[in-house]
């Protein structure tokens, strides 16, 4: 497993793989996939401006190619931490951190 913070060309992979999760989650039609896709690669763009304050982090999945001796990569998960108020998603459902701890949320 290897976990850095999000780069600039992983953001379509990313914005992927939440929307089709959060479809699953909330029961959607796969129509609605597109339109999250939209709002996520939205929000995650709006966050960018929060750094240092918070960091996107994506895990990677290195296992071997059955048969072969390549490394395949894969998307594993993805999530946001935030460091201080600074940082935080003003949502009203989101409780906000402490000024001594670090915050994780469900992204």
């Amino acid at each position: 497993m290897l976990v850095r913070v999000k780069r600039p060309e992983e953001m379509d992979i990313t914005v992927g793989l939440l929307a089709v999760s959060f479809a699953e989650s909330m029961q959607l039609p796969s129509g609605y996939v597109s339109v999250l896709k939209f709002l996520i690669k939205q929000y995650l763009i709006e966050r960018r401006t929060s750094m240092p304050h918070m960091a996107t982090l994506t895990g990677f999945y290195r296992g071997m190619v059955e048969g072969r001796e390549e490394q395949k990569v894969q998307l594993a998960g993805t999530v946001e931490i935030c460091f201080n108020k600074r940082g935080a998603y003003s949502s009203p459902h989101q409780r906000l951190p402490g000024i001594r701890h670090t915050y994780v949320t469900w992204l």
